[in-house]
């Protein structure tokens, strides 16, 4: 019987990747909580207490956690002094792609990345006191202090892939994220809050300019001698460090 002859392998041909940038203005339309990880949780996991050891009888330190919330940057950085995480802007661009038609999450999120790790924030802090709860089992309340930002903004460039995506889809992406997903604690995507909402401006925005102009230096001051964000979150402070004065506890200021 006669051998048939085998075919040629076919080459494999791949096309060049294209990519594009886009830059952004977004500018916040409620006010902008900020969630890092506090320093003595972040100590807690590196080097846990050994069973037994009793803790600190101060269990809160509203002022020093107030600044732990923050993400800072260095001081010899020309921007802001405040920033986010990249990852922030981006996860909240992914998740919008699930409330739209056209792409999926993961699809975004391959296709697309915001460059370097933070993202400067301008605007000012201010203390925010709230009552919380805990994600155990018995969802415990407590009170949990952070920085809240009333009027804020922020400027992101974004590195995408031609032409599955373009300057228009994520544009749109940007919009809608702001809308249905926020960042932040509190925001739309997590629940019944909406902080952390924002939208989409051209770089002559108004608004936009006014808030920019409160840099590193503002947010410094701010940072040293913060104001409150409401009544609620200052009258629980003035108990707690009157409590605190009169059974002879030391807190920041």
């Amino acid at each position: 019987m006669a051998k048939s002859k085998q075919s040629a392998p076919e080459a494999i041909e791949i096309k060049p990747i294209k990519m594009g940038q886009v830059q952004f203005w977004i500018v916040g339309e409620s006010p902008l909580v900020l969630n890092r990880l506090p320093e003595k949780a972040r100590q807690e996991l590196l080097l846990p207490k050994p069973r037994g050891v009793s803790r600190s009888t101060l269990k809160h330190d509203p002022i020093a956690e107030f600044r732990s919330s923050m993400c800072l940057r260095p001081r010899d950085h020309k921007g802001t002094r405040i920033c986010v995480p990249s990852t922030a802007l981006k996860n909240s661009i992914r998740t919008a792609a699930l409330d739209l038609d056209g792409a999926s999450k993961a699809q975004v999120g391959r296709l697309c990345y915001i460059p370097g790790e933070k993202v400067d924030v301008y605007g000012t802090p201010e203390v925010y006191m709230a009552v919380v709860r805990q994600s155990g089992i018995g969802r415990t309340p407590d009170v949990r202090t952070r920085a809240i930002i009333k009027e804020w903004a922020c400027g992101f460039s974004v590195d995408y892939v031609k032409p599955m995506l373009s300057d228009t889809v994520l544009g749109n992406l940007v919009n809608a994220a702001g809308v249905f997903c926020g960042i932040g604690d509190g925001r739309p995507e997590k629940g019944a809050l909406s902080f952390g909402r924002f939208s989409l401006v051209p770089e002559t925005d108004a608004k936009l300019r006014r808030i920019v102009k409160m840099g590193a230096a503002e947010q410094d001051e701010a940072i040293a001698d913060p104001a409150f964000y409401d009544q609620d979150s200052e009258d629980l402070y003035s108990w707690f460090h009157g409590a605190a004065g009169e059974r002879e506890l030391e807190v920041a200021k």
